[in-house]
């Protein structure tokens, strides 16, 4: 079970989402995972990517990539080998659209 859940806006950019989750890292707990969910409020629906964070040494640096048509092991590998810690990957809203990313950390 994650120490905190935040619900993140669903119609931010990814860099936007990046940065909400990089100030709760900064709160002192470490992402680990994000995915798509609503949330109901006042009678209508609003799309929120619920990320789960833990009381853990974070990694500073987060990076939000879609990895697009490439091979996901192949891409997460690569990333793996600069020096990238891999989070999670999943569906997440990015700007009220569904989109696949993955989450690195350093």
């Amino acid at each position: 079970m994650p120490d905190k859940t935040v619900p993140i806006d669903g119609n931010l950019t990814l860099d936007q989402t990046r940065d909400a989750c990089v100030v709760e890292q900064n709160k002192g707990f470490r992402l680990g995972a994000i995915t798509n969910s609503t949330k109901s409020e006042g009678g209508h629906v609003f799309n929120v990517n619920k990320a789960d964070f833990f009381s853990d040494d974070f990694l500073a640096t987060l990076l939000f990539v879609e990895p697009g048509t490439a091979d996901p092991n192949a891409f997460k590998q690569q990333k793996v080998n600069e020096g990238w810690t891999h989070i999670c990957s999943g569906s997440i809203w990015v700007q009220n659209q569904i989109k696949n990313v993955m989450v690195f950390g350093k």
